[in-house]
């Protein structure tokens, strides 16, 4: 009773001060998407809209009749490794989304049939296998993908053998394909969605901790022809050493997004390489790594950047989603760092706006809360063993948040696991190779915070409740104007929660754990809930054992699976 008490005094003292329900429901067109993302009953981009909530107007399916909720068919992907974890995309009542190893389906959105399947040729790869071993099933990351786009007539992926690729939408034959990244020497790879931006299609390459260099992409979206680049290591004395700039990271890992109000594309930049130096490893600022960019979609000219961690020695990649907010007159946007902070911005203006702090445990730094500046770094020493919180897997990984435009509050989990650090000395720097210079084991933070749930204001981090768990859950979250909330958990049960007060309403297991986008959908009239299945990646699969033994024997199998109320 308390937490709903707090929930709707928290509405009152909001509800003059947000327009994000208008906004959300007069978002512009977004040019080259399927039917410009504006239907309603679609799931058209990776975040639902451009405003980067995972919301679902849809509402049929409420309070009332979700624990009737029911398997309306599911569809498996066939070979897999470290799961499913791709977040589909709905458009014409045809789901579309992208397995392990780049097998791409086009499944009928109510029936689950399959329209048709397209398998990724590797044929170059294995040429490369004949010389070094490399192949699809040999690259040191796992082959999964976290999603696609697709355009008006187009579905677009990154390969994991460095192309960008375009298929028909009505028969996945290839259109186009066009070699970027030069996979033999860097070990760089495709496996977030690229970005749709009116006639440019934009790619960001993911390497994570190999050493290497990073850029993002544009390319024409009707033939594929690379139209620009935008390096993501700045090339300036007061950032890199130019040896070191070369093989400085940076990669932008995750997806970007597209604001068609101001004519931008945002994109969240990984940790520089090394990963965990001692502090002299590789002086400099280390731009643009750890930040956030906002680029010209038409020529990937910068208009702004803002480093999140400069000379980030912890991995503290920027990695979250980018949330469009109004507060009293000003286009905000959030962005949470797996630092634990959650930095607000200003994006008109392309200025920091002010910060909040998430996480419970973290101590590798203060951030002020207006300026952002760091200050009291704590560094690993090389020979000791320092605990460094957050962990690898920082506050939340990539499994998006949910912000709710009725309630004005964002639905994240958040976890406050820490590292022990054990920094080395002599990694080489060779393109390709692993540039971690530390040993790291995860640990328990000494006062046990548990894994929440936490429903929070995301521009100033006040909170309305929050609910803790026996595990950290990996996968996202979705709420829907039926006022629920849904997310799976690592070990295979999906749930359905009131928004209110997080009291849980519906449950099914679904035998395998969750680390993919929850979405909503209409067909034929009616509303599902799709779930993506498979657990669960390289973080939890080599760091969680340590925390939770449960981890080292999850079930890896996948399938997606959705759900509706029967007529």
């Amino acid at each position: 009773m308390q937490k709903v008490f707090l929930f709707f005094l928290y509405l009152l003292s909001n509800f003059l001060v947000s327009d994000d329900l208008e906004n959300y429901f007069s978002r512009l067109p977004m040019q080259g998407v399927a039917n410009n993302a504006l239907l309603e009953g679609e799931w058209p981009v990776f975040h639902g809209s451009y405003l980067g909530y995972s919301y679902s107007s849809l509402k049929e399916i409420n309070k009332e009749n979700v624990n009737l909720l029911s398997p309306s068919w599911m569809h498996q992907p066939g070979k897999v490794k470290t799961g499913l974890q791709s977040t589909p995309i709905v458009a014409d009542e045809v789901i579309y989304y992208i397995a392990p190893y780049n097998v791409v389906f086009a499944i009928d959105a109510y029936t689950g049939e399959q329209i048709w399947k397209y398998s990724h040729d590797f044929s170059e790869l294995r040429k490369i296998k004949a010389q070094n071993g490399l192949d699809e099933n040999k690259i040191l990351y796992a082959p999964f993908s976290k999603g696609l786009a697709v355009g008006e007539k187009f579905v677009f992926f990154g390969s994991l053998d460095g192309q960008a690729v375009a298929l028909d939408k009505n028969t996945g034959e290839v259109i186009w394909n066009t070699k970027i990244l030069d996979i033999e020497n860097c070990n760089c790879l495709f496996n977030s969605p690229p970005v749709i931006a009116n006639q440019v299609v934009i790619f960001g390459p993911s390497s994570l901790r190999l050493i290497s260099k990073g850029a993002i992409y544009g390319l024409n979206i009707n033939t594929g022809q690379v139209i620009w680049k935008f390096e993501t290591l700045r090339d300036h004395p007061n950032s890199w050493l130019p040896e070191q700039r070369e093989v400085g990271g940076g990669f932008p890992w995750m997806p970007g997004t597209f604001d068609p109000e101001l004519n931008l594309v945002y994109y969240p930049i990984g940790n520089p390489a090394p990963d965990w130096d001692d502090g002299d490893d590789r002086p400099g600022d280390n731009l643009y790594t750890s930040s956030i960019v906002a680029l010209n979609p038409e020529n990937g000219e910068l208009k702004w950047h803002h480093q999140q961690v400069p000379h980030d020695v912890w991995d503290l990649d920027a990695s979250g989603e980018f949330l469009f907010l109004e507060r009293e007159g000003k286009k905000l946007m959030s962005n949470l760092n797996k630092n634990g902070y959650v930095y607000v911005y200003d994006r008109e203006k392309g200025k920091l706006n002010n910060v909040w702090k998430l996480s419970q445990t973290a101590n590798w730094g203060k951030v002020n809360l207006k300026t952002g500046e760091i200050t009291d770094r704590y560094v690993g020493i090389p020979g000791e063993e320092r605990t460094i919180c957050p962990w690898i897997g920082g506050v939340r990984g990539w499994g998006v948040g949910s912000y709710n435009p009725k309630t004005q509050l964002w639905y994240t989990m958040a976890q406050d696991y820490c590292n022990i650090i054990e920094v080395v000395e002599g990694v080489e720097r060779i393109q390709g190779n692993l540039g971690w210079n530390a040993m790291v084991t995860a640990v328990v933070h000494k006062d046990n915070p548990a894994p929440r749930l936490v429903a929070v204001d995301p521009a100033t981090g006040k909170i309305a409740w929050q609910q803790e768990f026996d595990a950290p859950n990996f996968g996202a979250v979705l709420t829907t104007a039926g006022g629920l909330l849904f997310y799976g958990t690592s070990f295979g049960a999906v749930h359905a929660l009131d928004i209110e007060d997080g009291s849980k309403l519906w449950s099914f297991n679904t035998g395998s754990g969750n680390r993919a986008g929850v979405i909503s959908y209409e067909a034929k009239g009616e509303q599902f809930i799709l779930f993506p299945t498979g657990c669960c990646g390289a973080v939890p699969g080599m760091f969680m054992p340590n925390i939770d033994p449960r981890f080292a024997d999850i079930n890896e199998g996948a399938m997606i699976v959705s759900f509706k109320v029967p007529k």
